[in-house]
């Protein structure tokens, strides 16, 4: 069983940092 982490991932990553990063850095 092959999983789409990679296009998953890519996507949910970048959107759970940019979220991570305005909680974590209000500037």
């Amino acid at each position: 069983m092959a999983r789409p982490w990679n296009c998953g991932l890519r996507s949910f990553g970048w959107n759970n940092i940019s979220y991570l990063v305005r909680v974590l850095v209000p500037y």
